[in-house]
């Protein structure tokens, strides 16, 4: 036997060990096509216990929902005779803009399908520099269209407690889960009832993580909430007390410990989102033009600065 014969020999015969191994020995976690989370037999419980609690439930569902989205389109596309995922998954990019998915909801998809593929192990199509440019740009227009809507708004305008409930319920509906539903209406009643600039409570950027509001910074006591401001003129820094509301619904006190019932350990930011990152200056005043027009207010007349409170 030559020694090319003798190496294809070896490779033939570990192929087929890996093959049988495979079916012997399953992944411990697959997904189904139709997004479901699925457990080899015999799976310790307390292992699925463990997957389960990497995200939440409703963020489980997102992206479980977002898989079956894609390979319902997969299959699909290759039904058309198209073969090669990477090529399908920009297809199925330039799907979702078709549809009329914002850039939030296009991220928020790809996400889940990237998460689902690494949980799997498998090669993830979501991060093709062609698709990672196409949302740069589209993240890129959606600031300088948000730089001209601020130029043209008259922020003058306050909002009353009665609009900034309705701020709040708005952002059950703006947020993709309940625990950015949680980060946002906590960050938007401390900035009200605190007179707090949006730049004093949240970071330049995501990569500025220490800019805004620390998480040293802030005592939550029974009644009150401490927060230590940096005067930007004066360098010199004080203690701000914010009190606890009558309606329970409108209180920052009680906002504030719901969004620390969620809130990432560790970071040295006190807004920060699931994954880590800090709430930065841009998504705060997006989210806040959502949440107004979704209430019905004029999001061109109100902004960041119409959340202080005046007795």
């Amino acid at each position: 036997m030559s020694c090319s014969e003798a190496s294809t020999s070896s490779y033939l015969r570990t192929s087929r060990e890996c093959e049988e191994d495979a079916v012997a020995h399953p992944d411990l976690v697959t997904i189904s096509d139709e997004g479901t989370l699925d457990f080899r037999p015999g799976c310790n419980q307390t292992a699925q216990d463990l997957v389960n609690s990497i995200l939440s439930p409703r963020t489980w569902e997102k992206y479980l929902a977002s898989w079956k989205s894609w390979m319902q389109f997969k299959r699909a596309a290759r039904q058309r005779g198209w073969c090669r995922a990477e090529k399908i998954m920009v297809d199925f990019f330039e799907h979702l803009i078709s549809s009329g998915y914002s850039r939030g909801k296009v991220v928020g998809t790809l996400a889940g399908i990237s998460f689902c593929l690494q949980i799997m192990e498998k090669k993830d199509v979501t991060k093709q520099f062609l698709i990672q440019q196409m949302l740069t740009s589209w993240r890129n227009k959606e600031m300088e269209d948000n730089v001209d809507t601020e130029s043209n708004g008259d922020y003058g305008e306050l909002l009353t407690p009665e609009m900034l409930a309705s701020v709040l319920y708005a952002t059950k509906k703006v947020c993709f889960d309940n625990n950015e539903s949680r980060l946002f209406a906590a960050a938007f009643t401390l900035a009200f009832y605190g007179s707090f600039d949006m730049e004093e409570l949240t970071a330049r950027s995501k990569d500025e993580d220490g800019t805004g509001l620390l998480f040293k910074d802030v005592i939550v006591e029974r009644n009150s909430i401490y927060c230590k401001m940096q005067k930007v003129r004066s360098n010199k820094s004080q203690w701000v007390e914010v009190k606890k509301r009558d309606d329970k619904f409108l209180c920052p006190l009680n906002r504030m410990r719901k969004y620390l019932e969620v809130r990432p350990e560790g970071g040295r930011n006190f807004f920060m989102h699931e994954n880590g990152t800090p709430l930065t200056q841009f998504q705060f005043s997006r989210v806040l033009s959502f949440a107004l027009d979704e209430a019905g207010i004029d999001s061109r007349r109100f902004g960041p600065h119409s959340l202080s409170y005046k007795t």
